[in-house]
């Protein structure tokens, strides 16, 4: 096992990444920073052409201290989401059900808004593949410089709604990471045949791209709300302070987040609760209060609606012997 460096950033907590071989000819990456941690796994199709699949709960994946490469970028998310830089600053976020096209230099940290991002990506690399294409993109008749040309003009990301059957075959490949290698690149044609097909009127990313302001409001509301979960601030009152509407606020949310503020909070407030019950002993009314609710049997009620168990069931379940109960 081989301990790497990355970029520092003195305001995180240091990331230990370490890297392994795989049995089946690939590598691991493992990230361990603080309370967050995740992986990827690694495999070459060929000569200029790498599969990735990334499992993490994090918030960004620092920029790893290796060569830059430049080339082109195919991701699909399959539970969660990341950041997609579009163009000029703004940014569009990749969710289970699209597929993101964009150019890549394979230093650029990827940043999971939600903290959680469960995905594949292939990497096509541009000075490798301009000296010899391989054959096996020589048969599919696909050269990806023009899908350069024709779905990503002067940079701009690329980011459509993927067909239901690759959606449902990239889901199985980041679950069998470890499928032989002639399986990842089926998926590959799958996926280049899939993306070929595109028009650029396929792509939704100026519908739905943020601001850098915009997404700084977005998450200013959640650390605003989420100060003190006994208070229940008025999202009306946390625009007013970016000197914005309401709409404007949960719009920006939503697009950044994927999920709506009420439920958001709901569920932050739940994750509290469910690390309380597990290691305090404060009574369930306590708790109650604790993250925002005065009626126990609202508390009660919101919990199990997200948990699929009531507040004690999961206090017990918590304290079992060599059980772990997930807050998340």
């Amino acid at each position: 096992m081989e301990q790497l460096e990355t970029g520092v950033d003195e305001a995180r907590a240091p990331c230990v990444v370490t890297r392994s071989k795989m049995q089946n000819g690939g590598y691991r990456l493992s990230f361990s920073m603080g309370d967050e941690y995740g992986d990827i796994f690694v495999h070459e199709l060929f000569t200029g052409v790498r599969f990735s699949a990334g499992d993490f709960f994090m918030g960004t994946v620092p920029l790893m201290t290796q060569p830059k490469k430049y080339g082109l970028t195919i991701m699909a998310c399959s539970e969660g989401r990341c950041r997609i830089d579009v163009n000029e600053g703004h940014s569009a976020f990749l969710e289970p059900g699209r597929i993101a096209v964009h150019l890549d230099d394979t230093r650029t940290p990827l940043s999971m808004p939600t903290g959680r991002f469960l995905g594949i990506k292939f990497f096509i690399d541009f000075d490798t593949i301009s000296n010899r294409l391989p054959r096996f993109l020589q048969d599919l008749d696909i050269d990806p410089f023009e899908l350069e040309d024709r779905l990503c003009p002067n940079g701009e990301a690329f980011l459509a709604l993927a067909p239901a059957d690759l959606q449902a075959a990239m889901n199985h490949a980041v679950l069998h990471r470890n499928a032989p290698r002639a399986d990842r690149r089926l998926l590959f044609a799958q996926c280049l045949n899939a993306v070929a097909a595109m028009e650029p009127d396929d792509n939704i990313a100026r519908r739905i791209w943020l601001t850098p302001s915009q997404m700084m409001m977005a998450q200013g509301a959640i650390e605003s709300m989420v100060s003190d979960l006994r208070k229940r601030t008025p999202v009306a009152e946390v625009a007013a302070g970016y000197g914005i509407s309401e709409s404007s606020l949960r719009s920006y949310f939503y697009s950044m987040y994927g999920e709506s503020i009420p439920m958001y909070m709901k569920r932050r407030r739940m994750d509290e609760a469910a690390v309380l019950l597990a290691t305090t002993n404060m009574t369930v009314g306590e708790i109650a209060i604790g993250v925002g609710y005065e009626n126990q049997s609202k508390f009660a009620s919101a919990f199990k609606s997200l948990k699929k168990m009531t507040p004690l069931e999961y206090r017990r379940m918590s304290r079992v012997d060599g059980f772990t109960a997930s807050c998340y």
